[in-house]
């Protein structure tokens, strides 16, 4: 795939927003004065960071040659983002019953076994 430059300025402008975002948010949970409203006016134009790479992988996605088989779909992209859910999804379950300390095993199992339907909810 040929490359795309303005792809890679808008990465690199999506990149430096977010940076900001993340250093500007201990300033915004601090009593209001100027330097509050300054970083609050700078964070408005730094919101749209994380859209613009939701739609730069959906522009390259779509452009992509392999969006059309439907066997690279089930064989490469679907484990890619289901292995790593249901490994997290247990992983949390498995770390709220401790902070919660929830001692039943049967409670732990119905749990992990409803994954599939929480994601089912999540995404409706």
């Amino acid at each position: 795939m040929k490359r795309i430059f303005y792809i890679d300025f808008l990465r690199i402008i999506s990149m430096l927003g977010v940076i900001l975002l993340h250093a500007s948010a201990t300033k915004l949970r601090m009593p209001i004065d100027f330097s509050w409203h300054l970083v609050n006016f700078l964070t408005s134009f730094a919101t749209c960071s994380v859209p613009i790479f939701f739609m730069i992988s959906g522009s390259l996605l779509l452009n992509s040659d392999s969006t059309a088989n439907i066997n690279i779909l089930w064989k490469k992209r679907l484990p890619k983002l289901l292995i790593p859910f249901f490994i997290w999804s247990i992983i949390n379950i498995i770390g709220y019953s401790f902070i919660l300390k929830i001692n039943n095993l049967k409670l732990l199992l119905i749990s992990i076994l409803q994954i599939p339907k929480l994601s089912n909810f999540l995404c409706k």
